[in-house]
């Protein structure tokens, strides 16, 4: 897998720039009443048609500088679009499996303030999605909300520092350390979850980025972060633990929609590495699908995994009652690392039909290395365009 520095950064970029195409809502109860901020947007699939028209309002990021942390944590007003994208699984001592996916989204409106003196006038629209499965009750469900900034219903608060949405709260370490505070309830589940980087992020460089929607994309990724807190499902609060994963980008994003779709992997390891494949497709079978990622090593180094040296291979089949048909099980094959996986979901039915309909969910990992040595780990797997 030797490669150059120059085009490993360029297809890291790519990861990122496929993690933020996708835009991953949840949902298993489709079109159910669902709770909407006051002064909430129409819904996205609308909106989403004018994302590239207030994009080309927006200059070009063509900063080199480094990211900062905890600055890069929060919000880049000067980027039309950014998602905060957290994954994982959690156990309890009494043997309940859940899993989880928030992903909140900030949708610039313009790139200046309004200028109207109105209470209602926005400059950015907020849109978060909870997704949760209890695997041992067979039960996932989602939550979708949307929020204008003004009269604080959504927001970043750089002095805490902390994003919010409608009662949502993403809360950042304020030293210079990768931890996060997560509390959300929506659908009778409520989430109160502490996350602390066991590893260090990826991050490419931003000069090397390629150009995305007319601009650059920017972001990182945390693949793997210590889960710890309580989870309330039902009448009692649990305390949990488990292994989480971070996708951050900022920048211009082309909106979803059109003839390429995206299935995205994200596989944890219990040997502490990570891996995320995407697989960029043509709804309409008309061309081979490319698949391309990442390999992230125990220590935290990152190498490229480029086409030929991933194989994706459906081993089973859900489909909806409206007869949708989704490969919700897949076998992975590495042959220069001599190593296949299978990727199992906990759940079959874990399809949304929300803003955009996707499968999104948590997966069980199990093969053999090259020595034929025993291979376990957990997942997250989004399907689109189906």
């Amino acid at each position: 897998m030797a490669i150059s520095r120059d085009a490993m950064v360029v297809r890291i970029a790519v990861v990122l720039l496929a993690v933020g195409l996708s835009l991953p809502p949840s949902s298993t109860q489709r079109r159910s009443a669902e709770r909407v901020s006051p002064g909430a947007t129409a819904p996205f699939a609308s909106f989403s048609k004018t994302l590239k028209t207030i994009a080309d309002k927006f200059p070009g990021d063509r900063s080199d500088r480094s990211l900062s942390f905890p600055f890069d944590h929060g919000v880049h007003p000067e980027a039309p679009t950014e998602i905060w994208e957290f994954a994982g699984q959690m156990h309890t001592a009494e043997g309940h499996h859940y899993g989880f996916l928030l992903s909140v989204t900030r949708l610039a409106l313009q790139p200046q303030e309004p200028e109207r003196p109105s209470a209602w006038a926005s400059r950015d629209v907020y849109r978060g999605l909870l997704a949760f499965l209890d695997a041992g009750k067979d039960y996932y469900r989602a939550s979708e909300r949307f929020a204008r900034t003004a009269l604080g219903m959504s927001g970043y608060d750089a002095a805490s520092p902390r994003i919010w949405l409608d009662g949502w709260t993403i809360q950042v370490a304020q030293e210079k350390t990768f931890s996060f505070t997560l509390r959300v309830e929506a659908a009778g589940t409520r989430l109160d979850l502490r996350m602390n980087a066991r590893k260090p992020p990826v991050i490419p460089a931003a000069r090397d980025l390629p150009a995305a929607a007319g601009g650059r994309l920017r972001g990182y990724i945390l693949s793997r972060l210590a889960i710890s807190g309580t989870v309330r499902h039902g009448e009692h609060d649990r305390s949990v633990s488990g292994d989480a994963w971070l996708n951050r980008s900022w920048g211009k994003m082309a909106p979803p929609g059109g003839q390429i779709a995206l299935n995205r992997y994200q596989i944890q390891l219990d040997d502490r590495r990570e891996i995320l494949i995407f697989q960029l497709r043509r709804k309409d079978g008309s061309a081979p699908p490319v698949s391309s990622g990442l390999l992230i090593q125990a220590d935290g180094r990152a190498l490229p995994i480029s086409e030929n040296e991933v194989k994706l291979e459906p081993d089973a089949f859900w489909s909806n009652p409206s007869g949708t048909r989704y490969p919700v099980a897949w076998i992975m094959k590495f042959p220069a690392l001599e190593t296949e996986l299978r990727l199992s979901p906990l759940v079959e039915n874990q399809e949304t039909d929300r803003s955009i309909r996707t499968w999104a969910g948590s997966v069980s990992v199990v093969g053999a290395g090259p020595r034929g040595e025993r291979l376990t780990g957990q997942g997250f797997v989004e399907l689109a365009g189906y």
